[in-house]
């Protein structure tokens, strides 16, 4: 039997087998286990060795607790004292009938019994010793595990932006330890996210409001705080885009109410791009409405352009889209149809202005004009503008044929006829055609020695030079050609008159020239027709003549293969004389890439 007194001071527990690598929910049993009273009584029983009362402990804690190995190895261990306690009793009973030598072998086997019985009580009493300290151990690991596993969720309940559950996770931690090192940093960082939500939260319900000022304000504040918090990037973006889009409706009625139809479509485009949302029935109507008024009002300019007119054309297209098919709008339908009928004519007969009115067009550009005048007539046959201008280009195309022909005879008969509609057509082409056509029909009678036709043909070249002031080379060779020719019809005081015209009208440049010879045959000339010797001063202006070239600026220009002199001369102030008596060039394209010298009167 064990003192009483020595367990009272040493309570012996069982022993609890608790290995490293047991579960978890097996170390929470063996707590539970250990807090049972049952349990405790058990042992306090097992010290006083009564052993029925264990038995009993015993057997209601294995049916509580089954296959539990700790209880098992009381199990045995108290099954094999209650058999040694029946032993004891019996021997008792018999010790009176026994004989010395039996009472001394009782006395020497409980002496054994009370050995091993000792042997198994302190194998027990170490090995719960060692097990309780492991456990202890791991119960430290268990928890060290249990609390960072819990800072773990916080963090990532911070980082996905959920401070409410941080913080009750951030409580359970403190339950289990108080003074854990990042539970002061981790509530502080909960509580500021809980007031970025709470901010978060009372913007967006002003946006419910259309507060959006106010809560574009907050939301600014927020994204001071945090840049990357929540979608606060976004619903400022959407504020700011949103509120111009109310700005550009807004523009947009105004200018609706203004009768700007232009800068109705452009504010309402413009705010439908941005957020096709807020197209409202009200907008659908005031925009169809400004594409309608607004093609009648490019329609009913006397002049436009190709870019308005393409413009008109989408406005129609979108026009079109937007009116519902049914009866309410039938007067809008045969509006559109009849605007649809006005912007084709009207794009057709802009496109031939513009290919008529281009410096460098060609044949094959009148010829496209001629088409889009054509189709344009025929799809307002009533209106005689167009078929005057059909015929207008028509006669024009046909000048050029001659022109590039070398029929200059020809060439000048049509635009004769074309001045008759319009002088200046087109776009001033026609006057330096017919200008051109004169001086080289003159150049040909004179060269052929009709020298009165030839005359009669510079005469009409200088009309039209008067007029062209602009040019000023043009009237000066135009009088040196007049000069020529009517010297040798031997009328020599007109010949030096034409002469005398010439030079005077660009006197500047005339005393500007550093020559002698010039110098010695101009003053001679001049001299004789001071003194009515017009044949003398008539020769001595030939040979000043002479060197007319020194009178000429130059310009040195790139032409290339299909350039067309009538449109360089005209580009650069020079005429096709002037310009083939400098350079070996053809007439009326260039055939080979080359560099020109043009020369013009400044």
């Amino acid at each position: 039997m064990t003192d009483k007194s020595t367990a009272d001071e040493n309570p012996i527990k069982p022993q609890v087998n608790i290995n490293p690598g047991i579960p978890r929910q097996r170390a929470q049993e063996d707590l539970e286990l250990m807090a049972d009273p049952a349990y405790q009584e058990l042992l306090v029983r097992y010290q006083n060795a009564e052993w029925d009362q264990c038995g009993r402990l015993i057997d209601n804690l294995l049916i509580r607790y089954p296959g539990k190995q700790i209880l098992v190895e009381f199990r045995a261990d108290i099954d094999m004292q209650l058999m040694l306690n029946k032993m004891s009793v019996e021997k008792a009973r018999n010790r009176k009938v026994k004989s010395l030598y039996s009472v001394l072998a009782v006395l020497g086997l409980l002496a054994v019994i009370v050995l091993v019985i000792t042997y198994f009580v302190n194998r027990s009493l170490k090995s719960y010793q060692q097990q309780l300290t492991t456990y202890q151990v791991q119960l430290e690991q268990a928890q060290a595990e249990n609390i960072s596993l819990l800072e773990n969720q916080a963090r990532s309940s911070l980082q996905s932006g959920k401070p409410d559950v941080a913080l009750d996770i951030l409580t359970q931690m403190e339950e289990l330890d108080p003074d854990y090192p990042a539970l002061e940093s981790l509530r502080s960082e909960a509580i500021a996210q809980q007031e970025l939500v709470n901010s978060y939260e009372e913007a967006m319900g002003k946006m419910a409001l259309e507060q959006y000022d106010d809560a574009l304000v907050i939301f600014h504040q927020i994204r001071t705080v945090d840049p990357l918090f929540r979608d606060v990037g976004y619903q400022i973006i959407w504020i700011e885009n949103h509120k111009k889009v109310l700005g550009l409706i807004s523009a947009g009625q105004a200018a609706y109410m203004e009768k700007s139809w232009q800068d109705a479509i452009t504010a309402y485009e413009e705010a439908l791009t941005l957020d096709s949302t807020v197209n409202t029935p009200e907008i659908k109507d005031q925009m169809l409405y400004s594409y309608l008024n607004s093609i009648v009002e490019t329609l009913s300019k006397d002049d436009h352009t190709i870019d308005e007119l393409e413009r008109s054309g989408v406005y129609y297209r979108k026009a079109i889209a937007l009116i519902p098919q049914d009866r309410n709008y039938i007067a809008e339908r045969e509006r559109l149809q009849s605007l649809s009928l006005e912007l084709l004519v009207s794009k057709n007969y802009q496109m031939a202005k513009n290919l008529l009115s281009d410096p460098n067009h060609t044949r094959l550009s009148v010829t496209k004009a001629i088409n889009f005048l054509k189709y344009a007539s025929e799809l307002k046959p009533d209106e005689q503008v167009y078929k005057t201008e059909l015929s207008k280009a028509e006669l024009y195309f046909s000048a050029l044929q001659y022109f590039d022909q070398g029929k200059m005879l020809q060439a000048a008969n049509v635009l004769e006829d074309l001045a008759k509609f319009d002088r200046t057509y087109p776009n001033g082409m026609g006057p330096t055609l017919l200008y051109e056509a004169y001086v080289s029909r003159g150049l040909q009678l004179h060269k052929d020695g009709f020298y009165l036709d030839a005359r009669a043909s510079f005469e009409d070249a200088e009309l039209i030079a008067w007029e062209q002031r602009d040019n000023k080379i043009q009237l000066f060779l135009v009088q040196i050609n007049l000069g020529n020719t009517i010297g040798k019809l031997e009328n020599y005081q007109d010949a030096v008159s034409y002469f005398e015209y010439a030079l005077k009208a660009i006197e500047d440049v005339v005393n500007a020239v550093d020559d002698p010879d010039f110098t010695r045959a101009l003053s001679a000339g001049r001299e004789y027709a001071q003194t009515g010797q017009y044949y003398e001063a008539y020769f001595a202006y030939l040979e000043a003549l002479e060197k007319m070239n020194l009178l000429f600026t130059y310009e040195d220009i790139n032409v290339y293969s299909g350039d067309t002199l009538i449109y360089l001369a005209r580009q650069h102030h020079s005429t096709i004389q002037a310009i083939q008596m400098y350079n070996a060039v053809e007439f009326p394209l260039i055939t080979r890439n080359q560099v020109l010298r043009i020369p013009y009167l400044p």
